[in-house]
């Protein structure tokens, strides 16, 4: 009886906790370290990593009906866009606050989400 009603709680809720395990995943800290001296590269390869990702996980927030998710997440790209094509032009600018303001507003989005995962999925 008790596994019945544990499968059919995790049934419910599988999207949310593959999401919840996929945002939980963990960077080595070799790899953070090398991030840090070739910030560049790193700054390309997050990006790439989220547009690669994205999909999926408004795939999973607009199934299980959390439009406030999907539609904050279209605001923080709505703004990184914004910031890319504003610095686009002044160099200083560009490398000094365009990245950084980028990677910060979509890394928040995520941190937000991974905290709240837990309430969506009781």
């Amino acid at each position: 009886m008790k596994k019945n009603r544990i499968k059919r709680f995790y049934g419910q809720n599988r999207n949310l906790l593959k999401l919840y395990r996929t945002l939980n995943f963990e960077i080595p800290g070799g790899v953070l370290f090398v991030a840090g001296i070739a910030h560049d590269f790193a700054f390309y390869i997050f990006t790439l990593a989220t547009v690669i990702v994205s999909p999926y996980f408004l795939k999973i927030l607009y199934e299980e009906k959390r439009y406030g998710w999907v539609i904050s997440y279209t605001i923080v790209v709505v703004l990184c866009i914004i910031v890319y094509l504003s610095f686009e032009k002044l160099t200083f600018l560009y490398m000094a606050l365009m990245k950084p303001t980028i990677m910060g507003l979509l890394s928040l989005y995520f941190v937000l989400l991974k905290i709240s995962l837990p309430s969506m999925i009781e």
